[in-house]
Formats: C-alpha cells, structure tokens, sequence
C-alpha cells in the first residue's frame, strides 16, 4: 500500500466517525420557525463549537452526508457553512472538507467599574446598520451596560470583557 493510499484510508476512517458523531448529534431544527434552517443549523454547529464539543481543528461533516442524515437539502448545510466561514468559525480546505479553525479571532472589551455583563439573545436593536455578515438570530450576545450609555452587544465566542483595571497601559 502506497503512502497516498494510507492517506486516503485513514481520511475515509476518520470522516465515517465523524458522520456517526452527527448522526446522534440530537439536532432539533424547527421548520416552521421564523428563523431560516440554515440559520438554526450554523447556530446549533456554533454552540457545539462552544462548548467544546467541536474541538479546534475538527472536522465536519460533508455536505451531501450531513442533509442526508436530517433530512435537510445540501443548500440548506453549504449555507449554515458559509454563514459560519463568514463568521470566523469554520474554514474549508479544498477537495477535503470543512474544519473547526484553530483559533477563533478574540476581542478584548475595557469594561468600567459599575458596569452589568450578561448573556442574552440577539435582538434586532442590537445591531447598527448593515453588519457583514448579518447576526445570527437566536444567537447569544454578550450584553455590557455601562453606567450612562446604552448597551452594547458583543459575539460571546470571540469577546473577553476585561475590568479596566486590568489593561496594562499601552
């Protein structure tokens, strides 16, 4: 057996496994929710992401195969996917498929003595103007109310709200 043949095996193994992960991954999508599939579906990947159940550098599982196993159209999964690549979340690697990425970008955010932090859902008031990409309704925000000013949301994956205190001075 040829070293590309040892490749191509252990690449045909290891996304058999991770179809079997999806395939009891207990996905509840709602169709008659106002909020699009592909939506559900990048939201439902994104949490598995965040609660580590989706290690960095993991891999998903292939378009074709993922609609198939719940019953949703290959659009529906290449469409959760892109929204996530736009995201910063996952990468695709040409004839491979698509990953977790190594590190997802992280913000740090100067919170002031006196301020609430907490976790809430998205809502459309949250988001000024047109953001690129689009806020995936559903979503958790990170919510920081200072005192005197309205609040602002942040992406709870890719934000640390930091005291003020504890930035060093540039």
């Amino acid at each position: 057996m040829t070293a590309a043949d040892a490749q191509w095996r252990q690449c045909v193994t290891e996304r058999q496994e991770v179809h079997a992960q999806w395939a009891d991954a207990g996905l509840v999508l709602y169709t008659e929710a106002p909020v699009p599939l592909y939506v559900q579906l990048a939201a439902a990947i994104r949490r598995r992401i965040a609660r580590w159940e989706l290690q960095s550098g993991a891999l998903l599982p292939s378009e074709p195969m993922f609609a198939e196993m719940h019953g949703l159209s290959r659009e529906t999964v290449n469409r959760a996917y892109r929204l996530l690549r736009e995201a910063g979340v996952i990468k695709a690697k040409r004839g491979v498929g698509w990953f977790v990425v190594t590190a997802i970008p992280t913000s740090y955010v100067p919170v002031s003595p006196g301020s609430k932090v907490y976790l809430r859902n998205v809502l459309p008031g949250d988001v000024q103007g047109t953001p690129d990409p689009p806020p995936m309704l559903l979503a958790t925000a990170l919510i920081v109310e200072e005192p005197g000013k309205p609040p602002v949301a942040y992406d709870p994956m890719a934000t640390v709200a930091v005291a003020q205190s504890a930035i060093p001075p540039s």
